[in-house]
C-alpha cells in the first residue's frame, strides 16, 4: 500500500526547500497511486501493512508538523496512531491530483492542497496560500504550523 501525504503535511512538503526545487526542476510527475486506481468496491479493506507502519515513522521525521496527514482510498484503511490524521479520499481520483515524490510515496498536488485547505481556512487565508502556491506571493511565516492552520502572513 502507498503512503500519501495530503493537507498540512503536503504544504509543508511544497514550503521545503527540496519539495520546491524538485517541483521547478520539473523532477516530479504527477501519478495516481496505485491503492487508488482499483474501483472503491473492489478496494481490499485492510489496515496498513506493518512495513508500511514503519516507513511512517521514518517518514513523520523528515515533517516539522505533527501529526502527519495522509490520504486513504478507504476508511477500512486508516491507521490508529497518535502522530497521523487519515482522510478517506472519496469520489473519481484524477492524475492531476498527486505527484510521486518517492518510491511507495505520493503527496497532493498544490491545487489539491488548495482545495483540502478551502474546507478550513477562512477566505482570506485561501488567498494568501493561493498567491503562495502560485509562486507569486511568497510566505515569510515564523511558525509553519500558525501558516498551515490560519493562513500565511505574507509579504511581497
Amino acid at each position: 500500500m502507498d503512503i500519501v501525504i495530503g493537507h498540512e503535511t503536503a504544504l509543508e512538503f511544497w514550503r521545503s526547500p527540496r519539495g520546491n526545487a524538485l517541483f521547478r526542476a520539473g523532477a516530479l510527475k504527477r501519478k495516481v497511486p496505485p491503492s487508488f486506481l482499483e474501483a472503491p468496491a473492489s478496494r481490499p479493506a485492510m489496515r496498513l501493512p506493518v512495513a508500511v507502519r514503519t516507513d511512517l515513522g521514518a517518514l513523520a521525521s523528515c515533517f516539522s508538523q505533527k501529526p502527519l496527514h495522509l490520504i486513504v482510498p478507504h476508511a477500512a484503511c486508516r491507521t490508529r496512531r497518535k502522530d497521523v490524521v487519515c482522510h478517506v479520499m472519496t469520489g473519481k481520483v484524477a492524475t492531476s491530483h498527486f505527484y510521486k515524490i518517492a518510491e511507495g510515496v505520493y503527496a497532493s498536488s498544490p491545487e489539491a492542497v488548495f482545495a483540502q485547505a478551502a474546507a478550513v481556512l477562512q477566505v482570506e487565508h485561501l488567498i494568501q496560500l493561493g498567491f503562495e502556491l502560485c509562486g507569486t506571493w511568497p510566505c515569510s511565516c515564523a511558525s509553519r504550523r500558525d501558516g498551515a492552520a490560519t493562513g500565511c502572513r505574507c509579504r511581497r
